[in-house]
C-alpha cells in the first residue's frame, strides 16, 4: 500500500507545482506583482538574459517591463516534465509567450516566442514554490500586428469585453481570492 500513498502524493506535488506555473502565467497576464511573489522563493535566483538576479527584484522589474513595454501579453504553458524527489522538484516546462510592442514610430510588433523554463522547486513549510529558474530560449518569430494599440476600457470586436492587464480583468471578480500563504513575501 505504501506504493500507492507514494505514487498519490507524486501526483498531488506534481499539481501543486502545476499550480505555480499556472499562477506565474496569471499574474504576468495580469500584470499582478502579489501574484508573483507566490511564485517564487523569496531566496530564489531567476536568470533570464534581460534579467539575471534575486526574485525579489525580479517581480518589481518584470511587472514595471510589461506594464511599460507591451500592448498585451499571453504567457502559455504547453508540455511539463517534473520529477520529484521528497522536497525537491526539477521542471522542464516549455512556454509560449506572446505579446506586443509599440515601437518609436508607432507601430505594434508582435512577437510568439517559444521557450522553455528550467527549474528547481522547493518544497517549505508544505508549499512548492521556486527556488531557481532559468529560460531557454529556443525560438522568437516577430511580424508587424494587426491589432493596434487602442483603449482596452472599450468593447472589442461582436460586444467581446477585452481583457485588461490588470487586477480589473474580469476574471478577479469571478475566481476566489488566493488565499495567503505562509511563505509569502
Amino acid at each position: 500500500m505504501a506504493g500507492v500513498v507514494d505514487r498519490l502524493q507524486e501526483i498531488v506535488d506534481k499539481q501543486d507545482i502545476h499550480e505555480v506555473a499556472m499562477r506565474y502565467c496569471r499574474a504576468c497576464d495580469r500584470v499582478d506583482a502579489a501574484l508573483l511573489r507566490t511564485v517564487f522563493h523569496q531566496d530564489a535566483y531567476l536568470a533570464y538574459g534581460s534579467f539575471d538576479g534575486p526574485a525579489t527584484e525580479f517581480v518589481p522589474w518584470v511587472i514595471k517591463h510589461i506594464r511599460e513595454d507591451f500592448v498585451h501579453g499571453y504567457h502559455g504553458i504547453a508540455n511539463e516534465y517534473v520529477v520529484v524527489e521528497g522536497d525537491v522538484a526539477y521542471g522542464e516546462l516549455y512556454a509560449v509567450v506572446n505579446n506586443a510592442v509599440v515601437t518609436e514610430e508607432g507601430q505594434v510588433i508582435e512577437n510568439m516566442i517559444w521557450g522553455r523554463y528550467i527549474d528547481r522547486y522547493e518544497r517549505r513549510s508544505g508549499e512548492w514554490r521556486i527556488a531557481r529558474r532559468q529560460f531557454l530560449l529556443d525560438s522568437i518569430e516577430s511580424r508587424p500586428s494587426s491589432d493596434q494599440a487602442r483603449d482596452r476600457s472599450d468593447q472589442g470586436e461582436d460586444g467581446l469585453a477585452w481583457g485588461m492587464r490588470s487586477i480589473d480583468d474580469a476574471s478577479y471578480s469571478i475566481l476566489p481570492a488566493q488565499p495567503n500563504r505562509a511563505l509569502d513575501w
